[in-house]
């Protein structure tokens, strides 16, 4: 069995390549990388609702 930690950078480093190779392709840049901001953005909205800040 992989450890999760190795599955974990792998999946990075895939999401890394693929972000790379999506450069030049604007729209297609930005549908894969849209999820991942709203992930964050919404990170940020819950802690700041946990800490009243």
């Amino acid at each position: 069995m992989i450890p999760p930690k190795t599955v974990i950078m792998i999946l990075t480093l895939a999401g890394v390549v693929l972000l790379r190779g999506l450069r030049r392709y604007f729209v297609l840049f930005w549908m894969a990388a849209l999820p991942g901001v709203i992930l964050h953005e919404l990170s940020h909205w819950t802690t700041a609702l946990f800490t009243n800040g």
